[in-house]
């Protein structure tokens, strides 16, 4: 009868709201997955950034040490040119290692932002699309179950 079709119809759409909202939550679980798994590398690359600004307080405490070390021994007379020489090359490698550990230090900052932004950017855009789906899904169903209540007034 026409009234046990539209009835299953209406099941038939119950089931569907039901398993657009497991769905739903599905995506949520996706959502917080993605979140916790860039605050993890948030923190990795926080961790990384401050192990490397480590390294370079202790290159430049290094670096000082080693330009005092060249003052003493410029001044004393007895010292071999040789020795002057090596000394002036490992503060030259030093100033290096900094100015490459600071530039490290920003690329992996530049990388951390942009990695933050890009992720997060790509997952807004995902759910806001697949909620623009689900909206038009459950506009559709609503106006089925709109024109089933219709259908079943002019029935009765």
């Amino acid at each position: 009868s026409k009234s046990e079709q539209i009835n299953q119809e209406f099941q038939n759409q119950l089931v569907k709201l039901n398993s657009l909202q497991t769905e739903k939550e599905k995506l949520s679980e996706k959502l917080q997955s993605v979140e916790t798994t860039l605050e993890l590398e948030k923190s990795q690359f926080s961790e990384k950034i401050k192990k490397l600004e480590s390294d370079k307080i202790q290159l430049q405490k290094e670096n000082s040490h080693l330009t005092h070390q060249l003052h003493q021994t410029s001044s004393n007379a007895e010292i071999s040119c040789e020795q002057i020489k090596r000394l002036q090359g490992s503060n030259t490698r030093l100033i290096d290692e900094i100015k490459n550990s600071e530039t490290r230090r920003e690329q992996l900052k530049e990388l951390l932002k942009n990695l933050q932004a890009n992720e997060t950017k790509t997952v807004i855009e995902k759910l806001h699309h697949e909620k623009e789906q689900l909206v038009e899904v459950i506009k559709n169903h609503e106006d089925k179950i709109a024109n089933l209540k219709n259908f079943n007034s002019v029935l009765e």
